[in-house]
């Protein structure tokens, strides 16, 4: 082989060595930033969902909306519904799709057994109706997808409107009552001729069971962590009905929080006591238990639910 042919071959690669290895080193580039850019769609996403879940009420839309983008806030009680209700769900990230410029995408999670808030059936209560109706729900499947615009070099939602419709406008338009919705005299009257004194309805008192607030179920074991809200249920053997007193006291005998909780006709009658109503965030680590009282008398005593950090 000629030296000249050699040199014409050696010339030929590195020309063809020019054109590709920029346009390869582009594409690699160009994926690389796709890629980023996915990531950070996610996590914008991800983060929003594990932040506003964990604290609605205190949650800054600000921070990851377009700016002039802000959904309605909510207030404590409302927030400590929206929490029972996401302890009951699960969601899973499962696209995201841009445009063709690059500055809008679509990410797109699936949420799994949602309880189906647009068939509420009441509009007032205390949070306990509201975290019973919520529990008596049928659940659905649900796919949501968020638009999300790059802003100044920043991922920012643009819409959250499908979101909203499950997770944020029920909850604002709750009207949440300290009581029961009722005739307080019609059912002291009642309760009166019905109940007698406290001693028969200490003689119908079974049982009472703590419950966790974000399964509402029983628990099975009484140790609850960072625990923002409790919940005990005491049990009767007939239906009663009247006003009762429930005061949750530490392990000291100190008072930490007590309310009025009436029974019209039942036999289960649920104590709630929030940490985050009364704006502590979450109970101080320690052994609780709830006393409960009738006309003054003390009928029963739950056993004591440890709260760890």
């Amino acid at each position: 082989m000629s030296r000249r042919s050699v040199k014409v071959r050696f010339i030929s690669i590195a020309v063809l060595m020019a054109v590709f290895l920029p346009l390869n080193l582009f594409t690699s580039c160009t994926f690389l930033e796709g890629t980023r850019d996915e990531d950070a769609c996610i996590k914008l996403v991800e983060d929003m969902l594990e932040d506003y879940f964990a604290s609605p009420a205190s949650f800054n839309w600000s921070r990851v909306c377009e700016p002039g983008y802000s959904p309605d806030p909510l207030d404590g009680d409302q927030a400590e519904l929206l929490r029972y209700l996401a302890g009951k769900v699960k969601y899973s990230y499962t696209t995201c799709v841009f445009d063709d410029s690059g500055s809008q995408a679509k990410v797109t999670y699936e949420f799994k057994k949602l309880p189906d808030v647009r068939k509420m059936t009441i509009d007032e209560g205390t949070v306990a109706n509201f975290r019973n109706e919520i529990k008596s729900l049928d659940t659905i499947n649900l796919e949501v997808t968020f638009q999300v615009i790059n802003s100044d070099g920043n991922w920012r939602f643009h819409s959250l409107s499908k979101f909203g419709k499950y997770f944020i406008h029920p909850f604002c338009d709750l009207k949440i009552t300290e009581t029961e919705v009722t005739e307080t005299s019609v059912l002291t009257t009642e309760s009166s001729a019905e109940n007698g004194d406290s001693n028969s309805i200490k003689d119908k008192y079974l049982a009472s069971v703590w419950y966790g607030v974000e399964t509402g179920n029983p628990l099975d074991e009484l140790v609850v962590s960072d625990a923002y809200a409790v919940q005990n249920i005491f049990y009767f053997s007939e239906p009663v009905s009247g006003t009762f007193q429930a005061v949750l006291v530490d392990d000291s005998g100190k008072e930490i929080l007590k309310g009025d909780f009436a029974l019209d006709g039942g036999v289960t009658l649920v104590c709630d006591f929030s940490a985050g109503h009364e704006g502590w965030g979450t109970f101080d680590p320690g052994k609780y238990r709830v006393e409960l009282s009738y006309q003054g008398q003390k009928i029963a005593v739950s056993d004591y639910l440890t709260v760890v950090k």
